[in-house]
């Protein structure tokens, strides 16, 4: 078995949009990929924030981020 992380907000799946930002996955309605390391779901973390800032949001109201671990075949 390997394991796996998934990116949330509030507790709800999310994923990481390539060089963008943390997004819930309803928003594009795909599977969600999965991040292959506890070290990656953390490195996106503070690359949605830059980007975020970057662009002028606010990221005292995007939700609490956090992640589920998961183990796969």
């Amino acid at each position: 078995m390997k394991t796996y992380y998934m990116h949330t907000i509030d507790g709800r799946p999310a994923f990481y949009v390539l060089g963008k930002q943390i997004c819930f996955m309803t928003f594009y309605g795909l599977a969600n990929p999965l991040a292959k390391s506890l070290r990656q779901i953390k490195a996106e973390r503070i690359k949605s924030v830059k980007w975020r800032k970057s662009k002028g949001f606010d990221n005292y109201n995007i939700g609490q981020y956090g992640h589920f671990r998961v183990s796969a075949p």
